[in-house]
């Protein structure tokens, strides 16, 4: 499994299997209140191979600080991603 793109937004919602962002597309805030919590969205595209479909995957999201060294933010799921009933490997 690879990631095939990561977008920050103000915000971002998936309806219908359709991936809607505000604000979307910025790389780097300035918080100008920093007494107060900044929201954002994240929106991640994974490729899974066709040979790790029907297989469990386990993803982590880090959003760190400009060194790297310190995890702002940190999210964690697994996933699955089936293939069409009766379609061999």
């Amino acid at each position: 499994m690879e990631t095939a793109w990561v977008i920050l937004a103000d915000y971002a919602e998936i309806v219908n299997g359709k991936l809607y962002l505000v604000g979307g597309g910025w790389d780097a805030v300035t918080l100008h209140r920093p007494d107060r919590a900044q929201q954002f969205g994240i929106a991640v595209a994974l490729r899974v191979p066709w040979q790790e479909t029907n297989q469990s995957h386990h993803v982590t999201v880090k959003v760190t600080d400009d060194d790297a060294k310190t995890t702002l933010v940190k999210v964690e799921a697994d996933l699955e991603v089936g293939r069409p009933a009766g379609i061999p490997v």
